[in-house]
């Protein structure tokens, strides 16, 4: 989908699959009047155009391909006649400037119009009599200020092509919404793909039909599944079918993150440059593809789940607090805060070596600094990772933190998360335990799952949740006294809660540097979690003056901000849950 345009809201769920996490989607479109909210007996049909009283009208008939009555071609039910606003979304809120329902075998319509060109959709019933005929269809055509009389023919479309495929086979569960150029809030047909990759609408056609010599859009959630790298999305721009576009694909293959992706226990983490999770990591994604995110129970030996609503976390990192508001995040803020000049500072001129060790443990090396924020303050940082230790389920890591230039520096640092324990973003409970050391969630109606963040290394000072739900979102200055503790919020929910976690404060003069410790722990309940927590501690007092540079060939990321290129033409939704609505 061009960047420039307004990311179109889902359709009502068709078939769809559940209800993964929020959505989060640039302009809040209204709910479709679809199909399966348009049936039942209870509905009183409009005169017919020969009735009218309105002075100025589009007034006809639907036809089908036959030019007769399209309801000898569907058969029965319901059809829908909207006269749609093409300032929907932009200038106005409202979607239709008129509408009218009938049910077979009446076919007549008459909609009030004034001057000008009247977008016509007419939406068919779903019967076997649909058969290859689009199941929306547009008509555009002026109108003077007498009325015009007008047919609606709907004529047979021409079949949708494409599939989506992760290495080479084929690939169920894309989401893929087509709508309208002239106004992307205008749906035309959802589809998904089925266990053989193809695409079907969401009434279970397949290959999906549409309309002949239409321009439409394109959005897709093709290029957002956990451990995948995309090759081949959706077209960058809107098209004309089948002239311009005849087909679309989604073509995956297995990311190299998941190759130092950690998964000895439980716990299955991604390791990103000051990014725990890898999968809100766009800046790498051309390169390393989406991380796992951190899955919590992943079964020894069974693969981790390509659906984004698996991950207990939709985004969080590093978060370093220098100035009363000068803040250098590890991942990207935006989703969940207010940025600086960057949202995000670390790890984009990063360079990655791991090694599996002899007990099937991977140690993920990461060495980057802030030299490509316009906030940079000098800080180099080497981030280990490490596997936790059966039978407990965390993931260690270390961040040491150099100052390298000629000033002493003296900053606070800790962890900022946006977790989604479960399917359910909005009911999540926080709390803290341990003096603060360790903040958690848990879902408050799902699994029992509790997910957190143990902070060692150096005094804990913040611990503040807060909730996206309400609306909260922290400015640089209130993330600088969150990571002070003068902002403190030690529990919170239920909500879609965020938090920050900090400690220091650290002052460094040139050449010298600290480590920080964050573990990323879970359990199936909070005894379990606790007992998890213990485990990662007791781990890091351990490794303290232990060397855990990973030892191994090294993959590298150019020196230049990663995945910012203009040539970049692939599609892909970074967010919750990436359904949208439209009318």
């Amino acid at each position: 989908m061009p960047t420039n345009q307004t990311a179109p809201l889902r359709l009502l769920p068709l078939g769809s699959h559940r209800l993964a996490h929020s959505v989060r989607v640039p302009a809040p479109l209204l709910l479709a009047a679809l199909w399966l909210g348009c049936g039942g007996d209870d509905m009183t049909p409009l005169d017919p155009p020969s009735l009218a009283t309105r002075p100025r009208a589009i007034s006809g008939r639907v036809l089908g391909p036959d030019g007769n009555n399209i309801c000898q071609t569907v058969g029965s039910g319901t059809m829908v006649v909207q006269l749609l606003n093409p300032d929907f979304g932009i200038t106005s809120d409202i979607a239709f400037l008129g509408e009218q329902q009938f049910n077979c075998p009446r076919n007549n319509y008459s909609l009030p119009m004034d001057n000008g060109t009247a977008h016509l959709r007419v939406t068919l019933p779903i019967t076997a009599g649909l058969d290859a005929l689009p199941w929306r269809d547009l008509d555009e055509v002026a109108v003077g200020a007498g009325g015009l009389d007008h047919d609606l023919n709907v004529v047979l479309g021409t079949q949708l092509g494409g599939s989506a495929t992760l290495d080479g086979s084929p690939f169920e569960g894309v989401f893929l919404q087509l709508f309208y150029d002239f106004n992307p809030g205008f749906g035309v047909t959802n589809a998904t793909t089925g266990p053989d990759g193809i695409w079907t609408e969401f009434f279970g056609r397949s290959p999906p039909v549409l309309q002949t010599g239409r321009r439409y859009g394109a959005f897709s959630d093709c290029g957002s599944f956990l451990g995948t790298r995309l090759i081949a999305g959706l077209p960058s721009s809107s098209f004309d079918f089948p002239t311009e576009v005849s087909s679309i694909d989604c073509t995956m293959e297995t990311g190299v993150a998941t190759r130092f992706s950690h998964n000895f226990t439980r716990l299955v983490v991604t390791p990103m440059p000051g990014d725990i999770g890898g999968s809100f990591s766009g800046d790498f994604f051309d390169q390393y593809g989406v991380g796992w995110g951190v899955q919590f129970p992943v079964s020894s030996g069974s693969t981790p789940s390509h659906d984004p609503g698996f991950s207990q976390i939709f985004n969080g990192g590093l978060l370093i607090g220098i100035d009363l508001d000068q803040v250098l995040a590890g991942a990207d803020a935006g989703s969940m805060m207010e940025c600086g000049a960057s949202c995000r500072d670390l790890g984009l001129n990063g360079t990655v070596k791991f090694t599996t060790q002899g007990d099937g443990t991977k140690v993920v090396t990461w060495r980057y600094s802030d030299a490509t924020s316009a906030e940079a303050a000098g800080l180099e940082i080497t981030q280990s990772s490490i596997d936790g230790k059966h039978p407990n389920d965390y993931v260690v890591f270390r961040f040491s933190i150099r100052n390298t230039r000629t000033s002493p520096v003296t900053f606070y640092a800790g962890f900022f998360g946006d977790w989604d324990i479960d399917f359910d973003a909005f009911d999540d409970l926080g709390a803290t335990e341990s003096g603060g050391r360790l903040m958690y969630e848990v879902s408050a109606n799902e699994s029992g799952i509790h997910a957190g963040t143990l902070l060692l290394g150096a005094p804990v000072t913040g611990n503040f949740f807060f909730d996206g739900l309400a609306g909260d979102f922290p400015t640089t200055a209130d993330q600088v006294k969150a990571l002070k503790g003068q902002l403190s919020q030690a529990s919170a929910g239920p909500g879609d809660l965020r938090y920050i976690q900090g400690a220091g404060p650290i002052t460094l003069k040139k050449g010298q540097r600290k480590d920080i410790w964050i573990a990323v722990v879970a359990g199936e309940t909070k005894a379990q979690l606790l007992a998890n927590a213990a485990a990662a501690e007791a781990d890091v007092k351990g490794s303290l003056t232990q060397n855990l540079d990973a030892a191994s060939a090294t993959s590298t990321i150019p020196a230049a901000p990663v995945g910012r290129s203009t040539s970049r033409t692939l599609s892909r939704p970074i967010c919750k849950n990436c359904k949208p609505q439209s009318q």
